[in-house]
């Protein structure tokens, strides 16, 4: 997986990060034990501050998609079920994002439709990979 950093985006740096990750999992590019690049690695390779790698790690691991330690770095969590609070907060979340694409104007079929095309996106994908190192 290479990282794509969008520099006229109005969204943050760590976030597009963090995106990026969560999106990998989602797809099963990453797996759980995989080994996310060094802080200091990625943003070499960003050219980017190393405050802003550590603060989207430091999310991930926040959220329970990673697990931060000093030795190892970041390393991907098993994420077999989603705890209750996740939950909610995800629902909360998606209302807000259901919300704007009412109020821009778009029809319920039309909103089904695209979540029907993001979540095949993902379900589509294979999450096996090859035995080995992560693809970062």
């Amino acid at each position: 997986m290479m990282f794509l950093i969008k520099w006229d985006s109005e969204q943050p740096l760590y976030l597009q990060i963090r995106n990026q990750v969560v999106e990998a999992l989602a797809r099963g590019d990453i797996r759980p034990g995989d080994s996310l690049p060094s802080i200091r690695t990625l943003a070499e390779e960003l050219a980017i501050n190393l405050h802003t790698v550590h603060k989207a790690y430091q999310l991930l691991d926040q959220e329970g998609y990673i697990r931060l330690s000093r030795r190892n770095g970041g390393i991907v969590r098993d994420l077999a079920h989603p705890a209750q609070d996740f939950v909610e907060g995800w629902r909360d979340r998606l209302s807000t994002v259901l919300s704007e694409a009412f109020a821009q104007g778009m029809t319920s079929p039309e909103i089904l439709q695209h979540c029907q095309q993001v979540t095949q996106e993902f379900s589509n994908k294979t999450h096996h990979q090859d035995e080995g190192e992560g693809v970062f």
